[in-house]
Protein backbone atom coordinates (compact mmCIF):
# COMPACT_ATOMS: atom_id res chain seq x y z
CA UNK A 1 0.00 0.00 0.00
CA UNK A 2 1.29 3.44 -0.76
CA UNK A 3 0.79 4.69 2.66
CA UNK A 4 1.17 8.17 4.09
CA UNK A 5 4.09 8.67 6.38
CA UNK A 6 5.65 11.91 7.52
CA UNK A 7 8.17 12.25 4.71
CA UNK A 8 7.05 10.00 1.88
CA UNK A 9 4.58 7.52 0.47
CA UNK A 10 5.35 3.84 0.50
CA UNK A 11 4.55 1.67 -2.57
CA UNK A 12 1.28 -0.24 -2.58
CA UNK A 13 -1.44 2.22 -1.48
CA UNK A 14 -5.09 1.83 -2.44
CA UNK A 15 -6.02 4.39 -5.06
CA UNK A 16 -8.63 5.97 -2.80
CA UNK A 17 -5.95 6.94 -0.28
CA UNK A 18 -3.62 8.28 -2.94
CA UNK A 19 -6.47 10.37 -4.28
CA UNK A 20 -7.04 12.02 -0.91
CA UNK A 21 -3.38 12.42 -0.07
CA UNK A 22 -2.79 14.30 -3.28
CA UNK A 23 -4.81 17.14 -1.76
CA UNK A 24 -2.44 17.35 1.21
CA UNK A 25 0.52 18.16 -1.01
CA UNK A 26 -1.57 20.81 -2.73
CA UNK A 27 -2.86 22.41 0.44
CA UNK A 28 0.62 22.64 1.93
CA UNK A 29 2.70 24.09 -0.89
CA UNK A 30 5.56 26.55 -0.79
CA UNK A 31 9.28 26.81 -0.83
CA UNK A 32 11.61 27.01 2.14
CA UNK A 33 11.98 30.74 2.06
CA UNK A 34 12.39 32.84 5.16
CA UNK A 35 10.82 31.15 8.17
CA UNK A 36 9.09 33.59 10.55
CA UNK A 37 11.13 34.35 13.63
CA UNK A 38 9.61 33.61 17.01
CA UNK A 39 9.69 36.34 19.61
CA UNK A 40 8.74 35.51 23.17
CA UNK A 41 5.17 36.44 24.00
CA UNK A 42 4.25 37.45 20.45
CA UNK A 43 2.28 35.97 17.59
CA UNK A 44 4.82 35.97 14.75
CA UNK A 45 2.22 34.23 12.60
CA UNK A 46 -0.40 36.88 13.18
CA UNK A 47 -3.60 37.32 11.20
CA UNK A 48 -3.62 41.09 10.87
CA UNK A 49 -7.00 41.44 9.20
CA UNK A 50 -9.93 39.48 7.87
CA UNK A 51 -9.21 40.14 4.20
CA UNK A 52 -8.36 37.13 2.07
CA UNK A 53 -4.91 38.45 1.09
CA UNK A 54 -3.91 38.35 4.77
CA UNK A 55 -5.18 34.78 5.06
CA UNK A 56 -3.16 33.71 2.03
CA UNK A 57 -0.06 35.30 3.55
CA UNK A 58 -0.66 33.41 6.78
CA UNK A 59 -1.03 30.17 4.85
CA UNK A 60 2.18 30.85 2.92
CA UNK A 61 4.08 31.45 6.17
CA UNK A 62 2.86 28.11 7.50
CA UNK A 63 3.82 26.40 4.24
CA UNK A 64 7.34 27.82 4.46
CA UNK A 65 7.71 26.52 8.01
CA UNK A 66 6.41 23.12 6.92
CA UNK A 67 9.01 22.94 4.14
CA UNK A 68 11.77 23.65 6.66
CA UNK A 69 10.38 21.01 9.04
CA UNK A 70 10.18 18.47 6.25
CA UNK A 71 13.86 19.02 5.47
CA UNK A 72 14.74 18.59 9.16
CA UNK A 73 13.05 15.17 9.36
CA UNK A 74 16.00 13.59 7.58
CA UNK A 75 17.85 13.96 10.90
CA UNK A 76 15.26 11.95 12.86
CA UNK A 77 14.08 8.39 13.29
CA UNK A 78 10.60 7.50 14.50
CA UNK A 79 8.06 4.71 14.72
CA UNK A 80 4.80 4.40 12.86
CA UNK A 81 1.77 2.30 13.78
CA UNK A 82 -0.58 1.56 10.90
CA UNK A 83 -4.02 0.02 11.04
CA UNK A 84 -6.44 -0.29 8.15
CA UNK A 85 -9.69 -2.08 7.53
CA UNK A 86 -11.89 -2.50 4.48
CA UNK A 87 -15.48 -3.65 4.99
CA UNK A 88 -17.91 -4.79 2.28
CA UNK A 89 -21.44 -6.01 2.94
CA UNK A 90 -20.87 -5.91 6.68
CA UNK A 91 -17.88 -8.27 6.48
CA UNK A 92 -14.24 -7.33 6.86
CA UNK A 93 -12.50 -8.24 3.62
CA UNK A 94 -9.08 -6.84 4.50
CA UNK A 95 -7.36 -5.70 7.70
CA UNK A 96 -3.83 -4.84 8.70
CA UNK A 97 -2.06 -3.83 11.92
CA UNK A 98 1.68 -3.20 11.70
CA UNK A 99 4.36 -1.11 13.39
CA UNK A 100 7.39 0.20 11.53
CA UNK A 101 10.71 1.76 12.46
CA UNK A 102 11.55 4.67 10.14
CA UNK A 103 15.01 6.04 9.37
CA UNK A 104 16.86 7.81 6.56
CA UNK A 105 19.71 5.99 4.84
CA UNK A 106 21.74 7.61 2.07
CA UNK A 107 19.09 10.30 1.72
CA UNK A 108 16.22 7.81 1.34
CA UNK A 109 13.57 6.80 3.82
CA UNK A 110 13.74 3.20 5.00
CA UNK A 111 10.89 1.42 6.80
CA UNK A 112 11.62 -1.67 8.87
CA UNK A 113 8.75 -3.82 10.14
CA UNK A 114 9.06 -4.43 13.90
CA UNK A 115 5.59 -5.64 15.01
CA UNK A 116 2.42 -7.13 13.56
CA UNK A 117 -1.04 -7.34 15.17
CA UNK A 118 0.31 -5.85 18.38
CA UNK A 119 3.04 -8.48 18.80
CA UNK A 120 6.80 -8.26 18.15
CA UNK A 121 8.12 -10.20 15.18
CA UNK A 122 9.36 -13.74 15.72
CA UNK A 123 13.15 -14.25 15.73
CA UNK A 124 12.98 -15.55 12.14
CA UNK A 125 10.96 -12.52 11.03
CA UNK A 126 13.38 -10.19 12.79
CA UNK A 127 16.28 -11.87 11.01
CA UNK A 128 14.53 -11.45 7.66
CA UNK A 129 13.98 -7.75 8.31
CA UNK A 130 17.60 -7.33 9.37
CA UNK A 131 18.78 -8.94 6.12
CA UNK A 132 16.61 -6.54 4.13
CA UNK A 133 18.05 -3.60 6.04
CA UNK A 134 21.63 -4.76 5.52
CA UNK A 135 21.00 -5.26 1.79
CA UNK A 136 19.54 -1.77 1.53
CA UNK A 137 22.58 -0.26 3.25
CA UNK A 138 24.97 -2.12 0.97
CA UNK A 139 23.03 -1.00 -2.12
CA UNK A 140 22.87 2.67 -1.14
CA UNK A 141 26.08 3.41 0.76
CA UNK A 142 28.51 4.92 0.12
CA UNK A 143 26.95 7.40 -2.31
CA UNK A 144 28.79 8.42 -5.44
CA UNK A 145 28.97 11.96 -6.75
CA UNK A 146 26.51 10.89 -9.43
CA UNK A 147 24.04 9.63 -6.82
CA UNK A 148 24.21 12.91 -4.94
CA UNK A 149 23.72 14.89 -8.15
CA UNK A 150 20.69 12.78 -9.06
CA UNK A 151 19.13 13.37 -5.63
CA UNK A 152 19.71 17.12 -5.99
CA UNK A 153 17.99 17.02 -9.38
CA UNK A 154 15.03 15.14 -7.90
CA UNK A 155 14.72 17.72 -5.10
CA UNK A 156 14.70 20.52 -7.67
CA UNK A 157 11.97 18.82 -9.68
CA UNK A 158 9.93 18.37 -6.51
CA UNK A 159 10.32 22.06 -5.70
CA UNK A 160 9.16 23.09 -9.17
CA UNK A 161 6.17 20.75 -8.92
CA UNK A 162 5.21 22.20 -5.54
CA UNK A 163 5.41 25.73 -6.93
CA UNK A 164 3.00 24.79 -9.72
CA UNK A 165 0.70 23.18 -7.17
CA UNK A 166 0.80 26.30 -5.02
CA UNK A 167 -0.23 28.49 -7.94
CA UNK A 168 -3.17 26.16 -8.66
CA UNK A 169 -4.26 26.17 -5.02
CA UNK A 170 -4.24 29.94 -4.65
CA UNK A 171 -6.08 30.30 -7.92
CA UNK A 172 -8.87 27.82 -7.22
CA UNK A 173 -9.65 28.26 -3.51
CA UNK A 174 -11.14 30.82 -1.18
CA UNK A 175 -9.45 31.14 2.24
CA UNK A 176 -11.34 32.50 5.22
CA UNK A 177 -10.08 33.09 8.74
CA UNK A 178 -12.87 31.68 10.89
CA UNK A 179 -11.31 32.45 14.28
CA UNK A 180 -8.82 31.02 16.75
CA UNK A 181 -8.71 28.20 19.26
CA UNK A 182 -6.79 27.58 22.47
CA UNK A 183 -4.68 24.41 22.37
CA UNK A 184 -2.15 22.79 24.74
CA UNK A 185 0.56 24.57 22.71
CA UNK A 186 -1.03 28.00 22.59
CA UNK A 187 -3.34 29.81 20.21
CA UNK A 188 -4.13 28.43 16.76
CA UNK A 189 -5.54 30.33 13.81
CA UNK A 190 -8.26 28.46 11.89
CA UNK A 191 -8.37 28.97 8.12
CA UNK A 192 -11.18 27.43 6.09
CA UNK A 193 -10.46 26.53 2.45
CA UNK A 194 -13.27 26.07 -0.09
CA UNK A 195 -13.07 25.65 -3.86
CA UNK A 196 -14.25 28.62 -5.88
CA UNK A 197 -17.69 27.80 -7.29
CA UNK A 198 -18.14 27.69 -11.03
CA UNK A 199 -14.52 27.06 -11.93
CA UNK A 200 -13.63 24.24 -14.29
CA UNK A 201 -9.99 23.65 -13.33
CA UNK A 202 -7.59 22.34 -15.94
CA UNK A 203 -5.07 19.67 -15.03
CA UNK A 204 -5.45 16.53 -12.95
CA UNK A 205 -4.19 18.08 -9.70
CA UNK A 206 -6.45 21.11 -9.92
CA UNK A 207 -9.49 18.97 -10.70
CA UNK A 208 -8.72 16.77 -7.71
CA UNK A 209 -8.48 19.79 -5.42
CA UNK A 210 -11.93 21.00 -6.38
CA UNK A 211 -13.57 18.05 -4.60
CA UNK A 212 -12.32 18.98 -1.12
CA UNK A 213 -12.84 21.61 1.55
CA UNK A 214 -11.45 21.83 5.04
CA UNK A 215 -9.81 23.63 7.93
CA UNK A 216 -6.15 24.27 8.59
CA UNK A 217 -5.03 25.05 12.14
CA UNK A 218 -1.87 27.17 12.29
CA UNK A 219 -0.01 27.75 15.54
CA UNK A 220 0.12 31.50 16.14
CA UNK A 221 3.57 31.91 17.71
CA UNK A 222 5.62 29.90 15.22
CA UNK A 223 3.43 29.31 12.14
CA UNK A 224 3.53 25.53 12.54
CA UNK A 225 0.75 23.53 10.95
CA UNK A 226 -1.17 21.83 13.76
CA UNK A 227 -4.13 20.20 12.08
CA UNK A 228 -5.55 19.50 8.62
CA UNK A 229 -9.22 18.49 8.58
CA UNK A 230 -10.74 17.75 5.15
CA UNK A 231 -14.11 16.64 3.84
CA UNK A 232 -14.99 15.24 0.41
CA UNK A 233 -17.60 17.58 -1.06
CA UNK A 234 -18.89 15.39 -3.89
CA UNK A 235 -18.16 11.97 -5.41
CA UNK A 236 -14.71 11.50 -6.96
CA UNK A 237 -13.95 8.85 -9.57
CA UNK A 238 -10.52 7.29 -10.10
CA UNK A 239 -8.98 4.61 -12.27
CA UNK A 240 -11.01 5.82 -15.24
CA UNK A 241 -14.52 4.81 -14.03
CA UNK A 242 -13.54 1.69 -12.09
CA UNK A 243 -13.66 3.31 -8.67
CA UNK A 244 -15.43 6.09 -6.80
CA UNK A 245 -15.07 7.79 -3.43
CA UNK A 246 -18.39 8.97 -2.05
CA UNK A 247 -19.27 12.39 -0.71
CA UNK A 248 -18.71 12.90 3.02
CA UNK A 249 -15.40 11.11 3.54
CA UNK A 250 -13.21 12.59 6.28
CA UNK A 251 -9.43 12.98 6.41
CA UNK A 252 -7.60 14.20 9.52
CA UNK A 253 -3.87 14.86 10.00
CA UNK A 254 -2.40 16.36 13.18
CA UNK A 255 1.07 17.64 14.05
CA UNK A 256 2.69 18.15 17.47
CA UNK A 257 6.02 19.42 18.82
CA UNK A 258 8.73 16.78 19.27
CA UNK A 259 11.29 19.20 20.76
CA UNK A 260 11.67 22.95 21.22
CA UNK A 261 12.08 23.56 17.47
CA UNK A 262 10.30 20.89 15.46
CA UNK A 263 6.68 19.93 14.85
CA UNK A 264 6.20 16.59 13.12
CA UNK A 265 3.18 14.47 12.11
CA UNK A 266 1.43 12.77 14.99
CA UNK A 267 -1.73 11.22 13.56
CA UNK A 268 -3.42 10.40 10.27
CA UNK A 269 -6.90 8.96 9.81
CA UNK A 270 -9.31 8.46 6.95
CA UNK A 271 -12.94 7.38 7.09
CA UNK A 272 -14.54 7.01 3.67
CA UNK A 273 -17.00 5.02 1.62
CA UNK A 274 -16.75 4.16 -2.04
CA UNK A 275 -16.66 1.38 -4.56
CA UNK A 276 -14.22 -0.50 -6.77
CA UNK A 277 -15.92 -2.04 -9.79
CA UNK A 278 -19.27 -3.12 -8.32
CA UNK A 279 -18.10 -3.70 -4.75
CA UNK A 280 -19.04 -1.17 -2.06
CA UNK A 281 -16.35 -0.52 0.54
CA UNK A 282 -16.14 1.17 3.94
CA UNK A 283 -12.53 2.22 4.45
CA UNK A 284 -10.98 2.92 7.85
CA UNK A 285 -7.33 3.93 7.97
CA UNK A 286 -5.26 5.17 10.89
CA UNK A 287 -1.56 5.90 11.31
CA UNK A 288 0.14 7.17 14.46
CA UNK A 289 3.72 8.51 14.54
CA UNK A 290 5.73 8.52 17.75
CA UNK A 291 9.11 8.09 19.46
CA UNK A 292 10.90 10.72 17.36
CA UNK A 293 14.65 10.69 18.02
CA UNK A 294 17.72 12.33 16.54
CA UNK A 295 19.23 9.96 14.00
CA UNK A 296 22.00 7.57 15.11
CA UNK A 297 23.46 5.20 12.52
CA UNK A 298 24.13 2.47 15.04
CA UNK A 299 20.48 2.23 16.02
CA UNK A 300 19.52 1.23 12.48
CA UNK A 301 21.68 -1.91 12.29
CA UNK A 302 20.68 -3.61 15.52
CA UNK A 303 18.03 -6.36 15.63
CA UNK A 304 14.47 -5.30 16.28
CA UNK A 305 13.36 -5.38 19.91
CA UNK A 306 9.87 -5.77 21.38
CA UNK A 307 7.83 -2.59 21.61
CA UNK A 308 4.58 -1.48 23.11
CA UNK A 309 2.27 0.20 20.62
CA UNK A 310 0.72 3.50 21.72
Amino acid sequence: MMQWSPRSLRPGAPAVWLLLLGWLALVLPGTARQVPSRAAGTDSCAAHSRDEASHRTLLQQAANVLRAQDAEMINFTWQEHESRQQVSGGATIHSKDETWDISTIAGQQYKRLIARDGHPLTPDQQQEQQKKLQAFIEDHEPQSAGDRAEQAQQRQKRLEREQRQQAALLHNFHFTLTGSRSTPWGKAWIIHATPIAGLNPSGKDARLMSHFAGDLWIEASGCHLMRLDLTILDPVTFGWILGKVDQGGHLLITFAPVDTENWFPQHFSLQAQGRILFKHLDIHLRNDYFDYRRFQVESRILPATPINDP
